[in-house]
């Protein structure tokens, strides 16, 4: 008796489980939060936006975007790092979040790896080596010469840690002796390059752009591995005589670890349909942003090389912030 009641039992199960699946809502059943770790305006939010608003079209559920600025990304990624691996909180994953800050810090409260899933890599923004309108330095070879001429003499703004990073990675590739001198922000920062404070800085091309036009600033290099759309006639630094220099920012999306692969497939697909729209190409070219769509699992390769890489030059600078 007992072992026909079991075989009911199993049956049931049996019969019961492909309804049960049948019954699960399909992603998305909900809105979708898109977690953005800066202030909205710049690169991460203008990103945000765009895809946002063509997964929404795409799926008919709303994309939120959420900015949770501060501490250089943290926030934000420990927020979605302890969100529901549900599908329905991803992260604007950016250089810092989740390959320099490992290193910065001397202790995260997220682990970058650990705690995340790469859904999809979608683009890049170079920054532009700029100095003062009146500088004597009209090529990179001027300013790495005057630089060795002078060791200690020659300095630069670093308004982000970004910015700072990619000076020191600069200063480590040219083997000379320059000073970071901090602002608080890249504005106060290109400001000072405008007015003669300091000798250079690295700056986002959009941002850089008005004050290149305006002639208060001069371009020198961008620091990607190709020219920037914005800037067809300013070299990469490695064509202006530093073959081994490339440094940019990047932006991904992250979701917690442990959503379910039939979700982060379904996002990664989308968003890769998504990068190849004309209008969204436009867009990015107009914010100084370029494609550089990978695969979730490509991702994951390319985050472990760009950690170890900046993890390199955090070290020999000896930076670190608490």
């Amino acid at each position: 008796m007992n072992l026909i009641r079991l075989w009911f039992v199993t049956v049931a199960i049996l019969v019961a489980a492909p309804q049960a699946a049948l019954a699960q809502p399909t992603y998305p059943s909900k809105p979708i939060r898109f977690i953005i770790p800066f202030a909205p305006g710049g690169a991460t939010d203008i990103m945000a936006r765009m895809i946002g608003q063509k997964l929404t079209e795409a799926w008919g559920q709303p994309v939120v975007v959420d900015s949770k600025p501060g501490a250089n990304g943290i926030i934000a990624s420990e927020a979605t790092a302890k969100a529901a691996p549900d599908g329905y909180t991803m992260l604007l994953a950016v250089l810092s979040t989740h390959a320099t800050n490992v290193s910065l810090y001397s202790k995260l409260p997220y682990d970058p790896v650990r705690d995340f899933t790469p859904v999809v890599l979608m683009a890049y923004t170079p920054l532009v080596l700029v100095v003062p309108a009146a500088s004597p330095f009209k090529s990179v070879k001027d300013l790495v010469d005057a630089a060795k001429a002078k060791p200690g003499q020659l300095n630069f703004s670093a308004g982000t840690a970004t910015i700072h990073l990619t000076g020191e990675l600069f200063k480590s590739v040219t083997g000379t002796d320059i000073t970071a001198v901090p602002y608080k922000g890249t504005v106060p920062g290109l400001m000072a390059v405008m007015s003669g404070e300091v000798g250079f800085t690295f700056e986002p091309p959009v941002t850089a752009l008005p004050q290149i036009k305006g002639s208060r600033v001069r371009a020198l290099a961008v620091t990607s591995p190709q020219r920037s759309p914005l800037l067809p006639d300013v070299p990469t630094v490695q064509e202006a005589g530093v073959p081994s220099f490339e440094a940019y920012s990047w932006l991904g999306i992250m979701m917690p670890a442990g959503v379910p692969r039939e979700i982060t497939a379904k996002m990664e697909s989308e968003v890769l349909r998504i990068l190849t729209l004309p209008d969204i190409k436009e867009k990015l070219a107009a914010s100084g942003l370029d494609l550089l769509p990978m695969t979730g699992e490509r991702f994951a390769a390319f985050a472990k090389t760009e950690t170890e890489k900046w993890a390199k030059t955090i070290k020999a600078s000896g930076m670190k912030i608490e």
